[in-house]
């Protein structure tokens, strides 16, 4: 609900969802009557979901379900305003291949700091891009010193509908509550997960000095 140059966060990120023209239909899902009346004053479809669920996936589940929407599902999550038209399209069009069930993204970091950072997920792909493992710690371990990027995990998530509507269905795994990532619910239990790399210049919102960032970013873009 900050406000950045006139919008709340969650209005930036709308915003960009619906410019994007990727989609039918917008929606947010909260489980908060502050956030549904915010999102209500700038125009947005907003459905109020139960305050019981743990996850977003949780949470849009509900909405696909009581909907009835089928097709693809992007879960864009309320901090990410930088989301861009880019990054949507290539999450879609993984869906071209059939044998993919679930998309996410990534996208290349060199900055060591983030590197040994637990609050940045990174993730090890296959030659098919599909994820082989995501994790808090460094991974790929850099035995001899020479690795100069990783790939960063960006919260961002394409669904079947239907694929959708049984992960809910699945228990907490072990590696999940070990890492605390459900997307590790996932993979133990044989789905896979296809990685789109982005270039699009994301922020998530996740503390102050991220939000001083995206204000940067915003005021420099007006000079």
């Amino acid at each position: 609900m900050i406000q950045v140059h006139g919008k709340s966060i969650l209005q930036h990120v709308y915003d960009r969802v619906v410019d994007s023209a990727c989609f039918d239909r917008v929606i947010i899902a909260c489980d908060d009557q502050i956030i549904e009346k915010s999102a209500q004053a700038f125009g947005a479809e907003v459905y109020l979901t139960n305050k019981k669920h743990i996850s977003g996936t949780d949470r849009i589940a509900q909405v696909v379900q009581e909907q009835n929407l089928n097709g693809i599902i992007v879960n864009v999550q309320g901090d990410e305003p930088l989301i861009g038209v880019d990054t949507l399209a290539a999450l879609l069009s993984c869906f071209d291949d059939p044998s993919v069930d679930i998309c996410s993204v990534f996208r290349e970091k060199e900055n060591t700091q983030d590197y040994n950072n637990p609050n940045c997920v990174k993730l090890v792909t296959d030659s098919q891009h599909n994820a082989l493992y995501f994790s808090r710690a460094s991974i790929p371990f850099d035995r001899e010193g020479k690795t100069t990027s990783f790939k960063q995990h960006v919260g961002i998530y394409a669904f079947k509908s239907s694929v959708l509507l049984d992960l809910v269905e699945l228990k907490p795994s072990t590696l999940e509550l070990t890492e605390k990532l459900e997307q590790l619910r996932w993979l133990e239990n044989g789905y896979s997960i296809r990685m789109v790399q982005t270039k699009d210049q994301l922020i998530g919102i996740d503390t102050e000095e991220d939000l001083d960032r995206f204000e940067q970013y915003l005021d420099q873009r007006k000079l």
